[in-house]
């Protein structure tokens, strides 16, 4: 089975490779952990801001993030195989471009929540990998914060961005007739 796991360098890393350091994943599983250095489009791509965009500079934080990452993942799951890639681009097409590339059975990306019309959706970049690639993508949740008194925060309950049980590890969509492997 081989999964390409999309990252960026959000606090969310760490539940993400949580939750698949828990799973079982079929002995032949590979993971490809992406990073996606995002290119300016539109406008902002005609004007030269040296100091805004060095893409040089974030390829390398991106690289040094990547064997961070690399390196807390390989602890959980020594036994399969694993690497990283730093494409520049736009990142929901560099994302589904490197997924087909790869031969990626499952893509897992983290999510965002709402959009920006304020309608419950699942994020931008996650919405949009799940209606264009051509395998099965799992959408990681982060966990909602929960104070030292057990309490959940009010104002998470009212913000439909946030999860609304730990028990809600991920949302799987699946675009195949059979199921890719199991969700643990």
């Amino acid at each position: 089975m081989k999964v390409i796991v999309a990252l960026d360098d959000s606090p969310y890393v760490d539940r993400i490779v949580d939750v698949l350091g828990k799973r079982h994943w079929p002995a032949d599983g590979e993971f490809l952990l992406l990073h996606v250095v995002e290119q300016p489009t539109g406008w902002f791509s005609c004007m030269d801001f040296p100091s805004a965009v060095d893409t040089e500079a974030a390829h390398t934080t991106a690289e040094e993030h990547m064997l961070g990452v690399l390196s807390k993942l390989r602890t959980r799951l020594p036994e399969h195989r694993m690497s990283y890639e730093v494409v520049h681009g736009g990142v929901t097409e560099a994302i589904v471009r490197a997924a087909h590339k790869f031969g990626a059975d499952l893509i897992v990306i983290g999510c965002q929540g709402r959009s920006n019309a304020g309608g419950l959706s699942l994020g931008g970049v996650a919405g949009y990998v799940v209606q264009h690639a051509h395998c099965s993508v799992e959408v990681i949740k982060p966990l909602m914060d929960v104070s030292t008194t057990g309490e959940i925060n009010r104002q998470q309950l009212l913000d439909f961005s946030a999860p609304m049980e730990e028990a809600a590890i991920g949302i799987v969509v699946s675009r195949r007739s059979t199921n890719v492997g199991s969700s643990g």
